[in-house]
């Protein structure tokens, strides 16, 4: 036995094509002959998946983890900015001033810099009178 398929239900009676009214019968095939198909590529690039999937359920754990070891990349690369920059000026001040100034004090006032202009305070004002 043939039929439609689909989500109706399957009947033992036979389906008489010669019942179907001619308009009905070319407006199924039509309906079904342009309908829009969703088309799968073979062999997509990965980041076109990777934008197909992003937010998907199953990408959710993942992509949580992916955020937490680029912030924890971005803290240890920051950290070694800021020790590179006090060693430069450390020896820069040594070399063409003859001041010797400890790598680790200049560190911490980078790092105390760096922490004022997060804050936002990286310039509007003058500062303290008193």
């Amino acid at each position: 036995g043939g039929g439609g398929g689909g989500k109706a239900a399957v009947s033992d009676a036979p389906y008489d094509v010669d019942s179907v009214k001619a308009r009905a019968l070319a407006e199924a095939v039509l309906r079904h002959k342009y309908k829009e198909r969703r088309k799968l590529q073979a062999n997509p690039p990965a980041a076109e998946t990777h934008k197909a999937e992003a937010g998907a359920p199953w990408r959710r754990g993942a992509d949580r983890e992916i955020a937490e070891e680029n912030a924890r990349a971005r803290r240890e690369l920051q950290e070694k900015r800021m020790t590179h920059l006090a060693t430069q000026a450390s020896k820069g001040l040594q070399r063409c001033y003859g001041i010797h100034y400890e790598m680790t004090s200049l560190r911490n006032i980078i790092v105390a810099a760096y922490k004022l202009r997060e804050a936002g305070a990286d310039g509007g004002g003058g500062g303290g009178g008193g």
